[in-house]
């Protein structure tokens, strides 16, 4: 899906879709129309009577580092990544957004104070969420339905880390929060194949927002990791879709 972007004439706007288009508003806030890539300091778009072709060639520009003509995944997730808000990146000057950017979640944070407590963490949750919550379930506006899933994690060894199995030509999309408990609440999605971090809690709720996993040839495990909380016994529930690609 990464290599088949399209690109809106509007301030480098990238737009997945249907994966990332029509995403249903969620506790962690509403939904962005696209992905937004700030442009560099002194940039200018192209005027919209100068046609696709002077767009295109203006993207190409500025995403294809290595020069080769094609937008990789690598030099798009790097762009996409200087669009994600960091608490407490080095090169920041100090000024945050707070719609955006956080460093944990709370049961009392806006959005999130009228959500249950998860389940009993234990093999009897772990098991029970191995299993779809419904079917037939569309992501947002979407055409594409699949699997509405669940996934628990607790400040709690073993139960601190809980696993997605993507298969080939598949996607988990439309995350929400959809249980908590407790109190500065960090999680991580890393690819376990090789550790890279696909989201962590500093990102902020755009980057959650937009978050879609996909499976890879010969499938794909992401993994979520509690990384911390004030309370030994804090735990969130993750729901997601997991639902074919185009």
């Amino acid at each position: 899906m990464l290599n088949k972007v399209i690109f809106a004439a509007c301030a480098l706007a990238l737009s997945t879709s249907p994966l990332l288009a029509g995403h249903h508003k969620g506790p962690m806030g509403p939904p962005p129309a696209g992905i937004m890539i700030p442009l560099p300091a002194g940039a200018m778009m192209p005027a919209p009577e100068e046609g696709p072709d002077k767009l295109a060639d203006f993207v190409l520009d500025h995403l294809d580092k290595d020069g080769d003509g094609k937008i990789s995944k690598d030099e798009l997730l790097d762009a996409l990544k200087g669009g994600m808000p960091h608490h407490g990146d080095g090169d920041s000057d100090g000024d945050s957004d707070g719609d955006s950017e956080m460093s944990g979640i709370s049961e009392g944070d806006e959005g999130l104070e009228s959500l249950p407590h998860p389940e009993e963490c234990g093999e009897t949750l772990t098991s029970s969420e191995m299993g779809p919550i419904a079917e037939g379930v569309s992501c947002g506006s979407s055409d594409s339905v699949g699997n509405q899933l669940n996934r628990t994690v607790c400040n709690l060894a073993p139960y601190n880390s809980n696993a997605i199995s993507m298969p080939e030509g598949r996607a988990a999309d439309c995350f929400r929060i959809a249980a908590i408990k407790g109190n500065n609440i960090t999680f991580e999605i890393v690819k376990e194949s090789d550790g890279s971090v696909i989201f962590d809690t500093s990102m902020g709720t755009i980057a959650f927002d937009r978050l879609v996993l996909i499976g890879e040839p010969g499938d794909t495990v992401y993994r979520i990791n509690l990384t911390g909380a004030d309370e030994a016994d804090a735990s969130v529930t993750l729901e997601f879709i997991d639902h074919p690609m185009f």
